[in-house]
């Protein structure tokens, strides 16, 4: 786990090693047990290492091929790379024990499908002194991030946004689409990113530069692509097949060379990746959660169940309303891109990181892959609702009104959208599910940008059959990668801390996705992980009302948050856009308990403005 930067191209090349420098001392938490430089012809890499495999001076980047015909900085882990290095040791000669000298070596032996032997996450960049170009690759899920920019046919690209923002090359600017992403899904979907003329690399996407622009682009891998699975198999079968898949899983994120641990929520996909390691384990895992002085937000007790049942080395924090803010703003300093959530991975990082461990395993994508999300199930028995209720009747204000009485704006308006859309497909269903703020008012605001707010490559019908899968598949490919791994990048690695994620292997994911919806389904969410997994987990884990890992917010933000996130809206309130949804007015009714203004409206907000402060990017 590391910070990968680069520049190409000719555009004041006096100046590359200064930016470059820049870049990397940006993004020095993301690696200081090591940093490097090198440049070649006109391109100039950069690297920050955090030592997790072959922790000594031969894993040092960049780094180089035994021909010195390449040169690569990389992001991440390959967590097969020693089944690729036995594959490969014929025909190179490793000298080093790092997953980095394998890449290469695989890049030499199958060149551009190198890409389809790795298992693991990655964002690399290979230059090829003989082509004289730039090679950059994403991992499948989106694990690892690349953001990229571009100035007079020179290319800058590095693992962070603010890394690119200090070399002070471009006007910081917010994007108008993004923001509309931003405010009507609390995140912004690659290729863009809240700063115009920033852009990212799409999960599984691999890009050439060459001579001055990108010469190729596209997607190697996606979750939208996968196969449904015709096979008849028996769901015993089905079920064993899971359980190989997550073992291995489990055993290849445990291959390191530091101390590591896993985060324990007490929630079944946590549950499940602390009992696997604990079989593959010759000492007791260290594991760490969080609690609440706020008894209904608290789940301790259940973390609590799982660490005595494996006898784990377990560490819980409590957390105190009154400390919370003294904790909100290093954690909001740290984010890299605005975002609704993360505060939670960042708390949870730090303890685990000041415990001496370097790198942990999260259940992360438990839900996207087996079907957690009441999404899941709301898609599957909307089509008789929707058939029996005229859509028309929904978009009155009488309506509107009437569902105030009982739930709060964010959910009124997920009701309005979803039950009064145009259209009944099952993509606008999705789409409109996953709505914060009422569609309507943006559109009315905006119709020219509205049509890029939603891409419309995050949906593919699959059939009445797989409908899971259309939804694991959109999940992915938008809160997923945009929200959850974004955020449990950016915060982990504020601290210097690794996060791998079993549920995401993507032989498990290609598999599990690709079943037919009834091979998923059953008494329980996730039911197909839960039958396979069943004897790790007591009764009381599974059997029991889902939560959610989150944090009291509504108490906080009428609290000890209060004035702190007055001040950051102010400074947006006369933004056009926030103007048309009234947000002062909303504001000042959740302020004064209107229980109808949830505080989930309010506070990826919160968030975007005190982080465009922060990080001096202005409305255009």
């Amino acid at each position: 786990m590391c910070g990968v930067a680069g520049i190409i191209g000719d555009w004041r090349r006096e100046k590359h090693g200064e930016w470059l420098e820049s870049m990397k001392l940006t993004m020095v938490h993301r690696g200081s047990d090591d940093q490097g430089t090198h440049v070649v012809d006109n391109c100039t890499l950069g690297h920050q290492r955090l030592s997790i495999i072959d922790t000594g001076k031969s894993g040092h980047q960049p780094m180089f091929s035994n021909d010195e015909k390449l040169v690569i900085v990389f992001n991440g882990e390959i967590y097969n790379f020693i089944e690729l290095k036995q594959l490969l040791q014929s025909e190179y000669a490793f000298k080093t024990h790092t997953d980095t000298e394998v890449i290469i070596a695989a890049y030499q032996r199958w060149g551009r499908d190198f890409v389809k032997y790795l298992n693991g996450m990655f964002a690399i960049a290979i230059y090829d002194i003989q082509k004289q170009e730039l090679l950059m690759v994403r991992d499948r899920l989106g694990e690892k991030p690349l953001y990229w920019m571009e100035r007079e046919n020179t290319l800058f690209f590095s693992s962070e946004i603010r890394s690119l923002l200090s070399t002070e090359v471009i006007d910081p600017v917010v994007d108008e689409t993004s923001l509309m992403q931003y405010v009507t899904y609390q995140t912004v979907w690659c290729p863009r990113t809240i700063v115009k003329d920033i852009f990212s690399f799409l999960p599984g996407e691999m890009k050439v530069w060459k001579e001055g622009r990108f010469v190729e682009s596209f997607q190697y891998w996606s979750p939208q692509n996968i196969e449904p699975s015709h096979e008849m198999d028996s769901k015993v079968l089905v079920q064993k097949m899971v359980r190989g898949h997550l073992e291995r899983s489990v055993e290849w994120r445990m291959r390191c060379d530091v101390p590591f641990g896993a985060f324990l929520s007490g929630g079944v996909d946590s549950s499940v990746i602390v009992g696997l390691m604990s079989q593959f384990s010759e000492h007791a895992v260290s594991t760490f959660s969080i609690g609440f002085e706020e008894k209904e937000f608290d789940e301790s007790e259940y973390a609590q169940i799982i660490a005595k049942k494996y006898n784990t080395n377990h560490h819980t924090i409590f957390l105190k309303s009154s400390d919370f803010l003294s904790g909100v703003m290093p954690a909001l300093d740290a984010m890299d891109h605005p975002s609704g959530d993360g505060i939670n991975s960042f708390v949870v990082s730090k303890v685990t990181r000041e415990q001496g461990v370097k790198m942990a395993l999260s259940g992360l994508g438990g839900d996207e892959v087996f079907g957690g999300y009441p999404i899941f199930g709301r898609l599957k028995k909307s089509d008789f609702w929707r058939s029996k209720l005229p859509s028309f009747s929904f978009h009155s204000d009488t309506l509107k009104s009437l569902l105030s009485l009982k739930w709060n704006s964010v959910q009124v308006n997920r009701m309005i959208n979803f039950f009064g859309a145009t259209s009944k497909d099952n993509f606008s269903m999705y789409r409109s599910d996953r709505t914060l703020t009422d569609l309507k008012e943006l559109q009315d605001f905006s119709e020219e940008q509205f049509a890029d707010v939603f891409p419309l490559n995050v949906w593919k019908d699959k059939g009445v059959d797989q409908l899971y899968q259309s939804v694991s598949a959109a999940e992915m490919s938008s809160y997923m990668a945009h929200v959850l791994l974004r955020d449990g990048d950016q915060m982990s690695m504020a601290h210097t801390l690794e996060v791998r994620v079993p549920f995401l292997d993507h032989e498990l994911v290609e598999y599990v996705v690709g079943l037919s919806d009834n091979l998923k389904m059953g008494p329980w969410d996730k039911n197909l992980l839960i039958q396979s997994c069943c004897d790790l987990l007591p009764r009381e884990i599974y059997d029991r009302k889902k939560k959610g890992f989150t944090f009291p917010w509504e108490i906080w933000m009428r609290g000890p948050l209060a004035s702190f996130c007055s001040e950051a809206l102010r400074d947006i309130f006369d933004i056009p856009i926030f103007t048309s949804l009234n947000l002062e007015e909303q504001w000042n009714r959740f302020l004064n308990g209107d229980k109808k203004v949830s505080w989930n409206y309010f506070w990826h907000l919160v968030v975007l403005s005190y982080w465009l402060k922060k990080n001096n990017v202005r409305f255009s």
